[in-house]
């Protein structure tokens, strides 16, 4: 907890969790007893879950940092894609790897340090590796001893989700989408007519593609703003139109009233009212509004996606 960050104090609090607890029994309705445990919280104590995720954590910094210094290798699901070394799932954890002996020992390495560290030993004869059908037996073998686990083949499923994906997507997660029509088939022989026994996917795609068009308008909200052009329709303090990295609301309270326009910065030969820009806006706001080109007087102001140059919305920025 240190080495997160936790404040001596709050630690120090943790720590007395673990020297003063005790339990008691309820009996026929009466508490009874007084157990003090010689190790600490038990499993299904309030606490015990979020010290797990601490301690998951640290197992978590170990794998990184090594993956960090080269010492193991970890895998990539595209070209572009991140090096994932490590899942954990509740208290489960997949290691992944290079298949030679230095990302072994290093393998092996961390989780002495880790066990040591934490004061429990890991039970390696629960523990498993599985190789990629590449690699010779020989190797495998050797490998798995360094380790100090056993070798299986690898698992077909994990949590009812197959281990390993081919090009034939439609074939490999065909079990899936049987397994969730027979849900729904069942639900409807016992609770649906026919008619609702059809509308139940459909109800439930069309729920996915309004969340999914919901979603999508608070991300298009986050990257469109206003671009000024006769600045009329354009309230200054409601919408978004000063260019910047974040926020494109003006920050300046509304002296000027809470209805007014862009148009009513501009001076009646063209150009920004310099002057009345800056007596009611901060210098934040200032030296963003007077970089925004104008002299468009009779072209309507129009919204353009911020982060493209060609003020374009597209997938890959989006």
């Amino acid at each position: 907890m240190r080495k997160m960050g936790f404040l001596v104090s709050w630690i120090r609090l943790i720590m007395d969790c673990f020297s003063t607890v005790s339990y008691s029994f309820k009996l026929n309705g009466e508490v009874i007893g007084n157990i003090n445990p010689s190790r600490g919280l038990r499993q299904g104590d309030p606490l015990s879950l979020y010290l797990f995720l601490i301690c998951a954590y640290g197992l978590s910094s170990l794998l990184r940092e090594a993956q960090a210094k080269g010492d193991i290798y970890g895998f990539k699901c595209s070209r572009r894609g991140p090096v994932i070394s490590h899942l954990f799932f509740v208290d489960d954890s997949m290691l992944f790897t290079g298949a030679d002996e230095r990302n072994c020992r290093e393998i092996r390495r961390v989780l002495e340090s880790y066990s040591r560290v934490l004061g429990r030993i890991i039970n390696y004869n629960k523990s498993a590796m599985c190789f990629s059908p590449t690699i010779p037996e020989s190797l495998s073998n050797k490998l798995a001893s360094i380790v100090g686990m056993n070798k299986v083949e690898c698992h077909e499923s994990y949590l009812g989700l197959p281990c390993f994906a081919g090009r034939n997507k439609r074939h490999l997660f065909t079990s899936i989408v049987d397994r969730v029509w027979k849900k729904i088939k069942g639900w409807g022989e016992k609770l649906l007519s026919i008619g609702r026994k059809e509308e139940a996917p459909k109800r439930t795609a069309r729920s996915f593609i309004w969340n999914s068009l919901w979603w999508g308008k608070g991300l298009l909200e986050k990257g469109m703003r206003k671009r000024v052009r006769n600045g009329a329709p354009i309230q200054i303090y409601k919408d978004n139109w000063v260019p910047r990295l974040r926020n494109f609301k003006v920050v300046s309270a509304p002296v000027l009233g809470n209805d007014a326009t862009v148009a009513t910065l501009f001076l009646v030969s063209g150009g920004w009212d310099v002057q009345k820009i800056k007596n009611n806006f901060t210098t934040l706001d200032v030296e963003a509004i007077l970089k925004i080109p104008i002299g468009y007087k009779n072209v309507k102001d129009d919204l353009i996606w911020h982060f493209e140059g060609n003020e374009i919305y597209s997938v890959k920025r989006g």
